[in-house]
């Protein structure tokens, strides 16, 4: 459970990496709503998944160590 969970976090990760990247490339040549968009599918996407993972792992660990 645990080891699927960090693989998982690790994909997210992986696919976030390049997106400030992209969105300052995008700031730079003033496509405003083309950031925008990028950055909220970012969050929906990699950030959102990203912290619900480590939150149930801590809630999985807990109720292990009961």
């Amino acid at each position: 459970m645990d080891f699927s969970t960090r693989i998982f976090e690790g994909i997210h990760v992986l696919c976030f990496i390049p997106s400030p990247i992209s969105i300052i490339d995008q700031i730079s040549r003033e496509e405003y709503k083309k950031a925008f968009l990028n950055m909220g599918l970012q969050i929906l996407f990699n950030v959102y998944p990203i912290m619900v993972q480590r939150y149930n792992r801590a809630r999985i660990y807990r109720v292990l160590g009961k």
